[in-house]
């Protein structure tokens, strides 16, 4: 039950190392994601729900070299299941090697009450998911996800340092009129340059994203990273990221990123 795109990499979509950026990974992925919706099943679910991307993790796998019109190839599988979100998994292939995966947890949305809704039962039976589909689980939580969770918990009370002010933009938003998904990942990106600047990290192996506020357009955001990240002698191997409302001590969103090749292949 798997649905499957081609994208064709532009100039555009590279950044200043010549890779495809995390935030064009994340948004092919939403390209896959919505023609999964389109063609499949889960497309049923949007008559009578309302689904919200929760979090996102991108998993390098191997460096290819992709340049102007390269083929790439997304292909979207439904992977696991639980009381009221689910998990999809986007796996990108270049030459039929793969090359990296994004890892997108959805949740069923009550919109009248404001709170999770219980998935419908036609999910289970249905829709073959890679995972069997657990019902007493209050949220599947892959491997990569709980990973950079918990790094996020444990490092969150670090002394942090703003590393720039985001004004949000109308082009931000998308169609449901908030910050689209992957344009958070492009201001977690910039505040990378930063951290770049004291250390030559090279790109990252893993980028999580989770959503715990809408943002807007004309808002003034910034951007914390742990001082420690750019005023320390050695580079670090993992690193959270939040970005605030300009006056709110609550994330809207945070990242985790990490450079340690390995770790990433055992998620």
């Amino acid at each position: 039950m798997a649905s499957r795109v081609t994208v064709y990499a532009a100039g555009t979509d590279l950044n200043s190392n010549r890779e495809i950026a995390a935030s064009t990974w994340i948004r092919w992925a939403t390209s896959a994601r919505l023609a999964g919706f389109r063609q499949g099943p889960l497309g049923k679910l949007l008559t009578t729900s309302m689904v919200m991307v929760r979090a996102q993790c991108l998993r390098m796998l191997a460096r290819e070299t992709i340049g102007n019109d390269t083929a790439v190839v997304a292909t979207q599988r439904p992977h696991s299941m639980a009381q009221s979100s689910f998990t999809l998994r986007c796996t990108f292939t270049v030459s039929n090697r793969v090359v990296a995966q994004v890892t997108c947890v959805m949740v069923n949305v009550d919109v009248a009450k404001q709170e999770r809704a219980p998935l419908p039962d036609w999910m289970r039976t249905d829709i073959r998911w890679d995972v069997a589909p657990d019902a007493h689980s209050p949220s599947p939580v892959p491997r990569e996800l709980a990973r950079a969770s918990s790094a996020l918990n444990r490092l969150a009370n670090s002394p942090k340092r703003t590393t720039h002010e985001v004004l949000t933009r109308p082009s931000d938003e998308d169609m449901l009129r908030h910050v689209t998904h992957w344009r958070y990942v492009q201001f977690f990106e910039d505040a990378l340059v930063h951290v770049s600047a004291a250390h030559d990290n090279g790109p990252p192996d893993v980028f999580y994203v989770d959503y715990a506020a809408q943002v807007h357009q004309r808002t003034l955001c910034e951007v914390q990273v742990p001082a420690s990240a750019v005023a320390g002698d050695r580079a670090p191997d993992e690193l959270p990221m939040y970005l605030f409302v300009k006056g709110s001590s609550t994330p809207a969103c945070r990242a985790y990123v990490e450079w340690n090749s390995a770790a990433a292949s055992a998620l």
